[in-house]
């Protein structure tokens, strides 16, 4: 299956429509909840809707969507930690320190999808994003599986320690706070355990990443992607 990576521009604001269909992914949520807390249950979905749409238009990008062919099948949020402000307002997620960081905070998958590979794919290429975006480090949520049955918007704890994530801190059993440093990110990383050879540099600046599936990943690294943060490049200090 062939893959391909795109940020979250408003050319391809239709795409993500499609993708979360009339209940805006989960419950005409529009991925508002890290922005705005329970407060998306409150109003119609169609605010959140457009919430998130004014969002696109005014850019930067807010996320990452992935096409199989022409079909969008899966996208993630990836924002400056900063952007999404009820994070610091959950006691459970609260800051581990002062540092930049970046955060990958949530997912959706086509039915259908799931289980092939989208999410590994997307978390690979918002690495690469984030680093691209001076981003210090990535910093996930996801739910540990061995502990809680519930299903997961925000990835599972063995995903991302497999793509190289360490725990940073936990503040109650089932949740994790993992980061990856992005200082010294490496091919290695972002191919996982596939030797280096499958790492090419294409035309038009863009990259190619193979992942640990059948098929290519293809990650658009064009110029609204490079223009992602208007932002000095912060210092990539390394956190502890």
């Amino acid at each position: 299956m062939d893959l391909t990576i795109r940020p979250l521009t408003p050319d391809l604001w239709t795409a993500l429509v499609d993708l979360f269909g009339a209940k805006g992914a989960c419950s005409g949520c529009w991925c508002m909840y890290w922005r705005i807390g329970n407060e998306y249950t409150k109003r119609p979905g169609r605010e959140n809707r457009a919430a998130l749409h004014d969002l696109v238009m005014a850019g930067p990008p807010p996320g990452l969507l992935a096409f199989h062919e022409d079909l969008p099948v899966g996208w993630c949020q990836l924002t400056p930690r900063a952007a999404l402000l009820w994070l610091d307002k959950t006691w459970r997620l609260k800051r581990v320190d002062d540092l930049p960081v970046w955060s990958l905070s949530c997912f959706y998958i086509r039915i259908g999808y799931r289980r092939k590979g989208v999410t590994t794919a997307l978390i690979r290429a918002a690495l690469q994003a984030a680093r691209q975006a001076g981003a210090p480090a990535l910093e996930a949520y996801p739910l540990d599986a061995a502990l809680t049955p519930s299903t997961s918007s925000t990835g599972y704890l063995t995903t991302f320690e497999r793509l190289g994530f360490i725990e940073v801190a936990r503040h109650v059993p089932p949740r994790s706070i993992m980061r990856h440093d992005l200082e010294n990110l490496g091919i290695d990383d972002l191919l996982g355990n596939l030797v280096n050879r499958n790492f090419k540099k294409k035309p038009d600046d863009h990259r190619y990443l193979t992942d640990q599936f059948p098929g290519k990943v293809h990650f658009a690294l064009d110029r609204n992607l490079r223009g992602w943060l208007n932002r000095p490049i912060v210092p990539r200090n390394r956190f502890r």
